[in-house]
């Protein structure tokens, strides 16, 4: 079938990010296109002020949830039905390249049959974090892959079309038939941060489906500016539960390597002590110290046979 731009829907789980919101908002509005729906699922500051003033231009809808990604975007694909044949799961902190949703629906038109979903190119300015040593380390790596270690290899920057073994929660365009079908894990659903859960839930289907990312369909993602207050408790549970979610993940899908995902962490924290020495960069500090944390309180589930659910519960506990 031939797909339109109003065939897209749209859906943006947000909290407490108003100015992101508004941003993005902004940006669907300069694609000058017709979308089907635009859903905003907020769990946060109450923003409908902001959403429902961009409705003489946007087809948008704004609905209230308990926090938490996975259970916001559930919500959100709860309330579509057959008419909307794509569905664009996007994080509240992109905005889009001019003609990024035409680009996609183009792109979505020339696809195998086969194809289940679809990633926007993400362009990262040097400003971010494409630094020349990434540069030179992503030339032995193959965008979009995942390796034994269950280590996802980012697709950003990308000059050619790719296919991908994975794709990301936020920066993706998916048949809806495919995300009624196939339902996010329901062990995720009280998570407040949905670390990986891109890769745990798109990883199965890639073994079934093409997934596939889209070059010319480009995006950014915008600077988050964090209180310094909160650096360092951000950063510390950010990389404690990127951990421990990166572990469920390998325990989900068999054929990958603990013994490779356990040094594939250590390598990732002699990185990011480089990185601190040489840029003096707390964040990286930050960061180790969380996955450490992260490493020592499973180090029972990552060298035993544990069910991944019992990884699940500890992690929503320490939350």
């Amino acid at each position: 079938m031939k797909y339109n731009t109003s065939d897209l829907a749209v859906i943006i789980p947000t909290k407490d990010r108003p100015t992101h919101v508004k941003r993005h908002l902004q940006s669907l509005v300069d694609q000058e296109c017709d979308l089907g729906r635009v859903i905003i699922v907020d769990s946060g500051l109450n923003i409908e002020k902001i959403v429902l003033s961009f409705k003489d231009r946007l087809p948008v809808e704004y609905y209230r949830s308990e926090p938490g990604q996975v259970r916001q975007r559930n919500l959100a694909i709860s309330l579509l039905d057959d008419s909307t044949k794509l569905v664009a799961s996007m994080d509240d902190d992109v905005t889009y390249h001019k003609g990024a949703i035409p680009e996609m629906i183009n792109f979505w038109n020339s696809v195998e049959p086969g194809t289940a979903g679809v990633g926007f190119n993400i362009v990262y300015q040097s400003k971010n974090n494409l630094n020349l040593l990434k540069r030179i380390l992503n030339k032995f790596e193959r965008p979009g892959s995942i390796k034994k270690s269950g280590a996802c290899i980012s697709f950003t920057n990308l000059q050619n079309d790719i296919k991908v073994q994975w794709l990301t929660g936020g920066t993706t365009v998916w048949k809806y038939e495919i995300l009624k079908k196939y339902k996010h894990d329901n062990n995720l659903l009280d998570l407040k941060h949905a670390n990986c859960e891109d890769s745990i839930y798109s990883y199965p289907l890639g073994k079934k489906f093409n997934l596939m990312a889209c070059a010319a369909s480009k995006v950014q993602i915008e600077d988050y500016i964090m209180n310094n207050n909160k650096l360092m408790n951000f950063y510390m549970y950010q990389g404690r539960i990127r951990y421990s979610m990166q572990l469920y993940f390998i325990l989900k899908n068999t054929e990958f390597s603990r013994i490779l995902f356990f040094f594939d962490q250590l390598y990732r924290i002699i990185k990011k002590l480089f990185k601190l020495i040489i840029f003096l960069d707390l964040k990286s500090l930050y960061d180790n110290l969380g996955t450490i944390k992260g490493i020592l309180i499973n180090m029972d589930v990552l060298f035993s046979i544990q069910h991944p659910n019992k990884l699940i519960k500890r992690i929503i506990a320490s939350q």
